[in-house]
């Protein structure tokens, strides 16, 4: 941890935002081992967070997967693929590992904004019963306030959608982060900002009472659609030039 980061996080409001969760399990040796080589020689916060957020951004490719952001951050980093929740968890663990407060922003966005990226008949019913949806990205503390950092389409992904004409460069100019201005990709389907919280954990309870899931369905979704939702985005990153 820097000195930089040490100071900022002195405050006791900030507190909440520094705190591990059964989800943002940062003192695991995954996440311990991940940001130390991400970035130990840094030279300030902001360059930590910055090294941060293209290691979340391209090393965990994305796509839907079934019960979504109720695993850990450790199992995110493992399974090399996650969805908003589970990447914007596996975001703020790293960061708070690193010493810098992070929390996680809940919008509800038009499902259409996946158009092509999931398969195409989950589109269609979505738009149907579900035509918007929660969606998360990371906030992080530095310089006294506090900046999006969305980090949710990797490189390859964003390529083969533009390419593919999934979305426009107006809609998503870009999927770099100076951090020091706010990136948030997901800006032009959303319907209602839903605030911050400190942790995905406290979305989660939120989340699961709007769609009324059952476990069963959860898991279903597990075993069956997360794999097809990987294929397709798979299909998209195929089609970057």
């Amino acid at each position: 941890m820097t000195e930089t980061a040490t100071n900022e996080a002195q405050s006791p409001a900030l507190e909440p935002y520094l705190q591990e969760t059964p989800a943002c399990n940062y003192s695991h040796p995954a996440i311990q081992e991940i940001v130390h080589a991400v970035t130990d020689g840094c030279v300030d916060d902001t360059d930590q967070a910055r090294r941060i957020f293209y290691y979340v951004r391209d090393s965990t490719r994305f796509a839907l997967l079934g019960s979504g952001f109720d695993i850990t951050a450790s199992k995110t980093a493992r399974m090399g693929y996650g969805d908003c929740g589970s990447k914007t968890n596996l975001h703020l663990a790293l960061l708070r590992a690193a010493g810098i407060p992070a929390r996680a922003r809940g919008i509800l966005a038009e499902f259409a904004a996946l158009k092509g990226i999931v398969p195409g008949f989950l589109t269609a019913m979505s738009e149907r019963f579900y035509p918007e949806d929660f969606h998360f990205w990371p906030e992080c503390y530095l310089g006294g306030r506090w900046i999006s950092c969305e980090a949710l389409l990797d490189q390859p992904l964003y390529e083969g959608a533009l390419r593919q004409g999934l979305f426009t460069p107006a809609q998503i100019p870009s999927i770099d982060w100076d951090g020091q201005t706010d990136l948030i990709l997901l800006g032009p389907w959303m319907t209602e900002d839903r605030g911050h919280r400190a942790s995905i954990d406290e979305w989660l309870a939120e989340f699961k009472e709007r769609m009324r899931t059952p476990a069963f369905v959860d898991r279903l979704m597990d075993l069956f659609l997360a794999p097809l939702c990987r294929r397709q985005s798979d299909r998209v990153r195929a089609a970057r030039p």
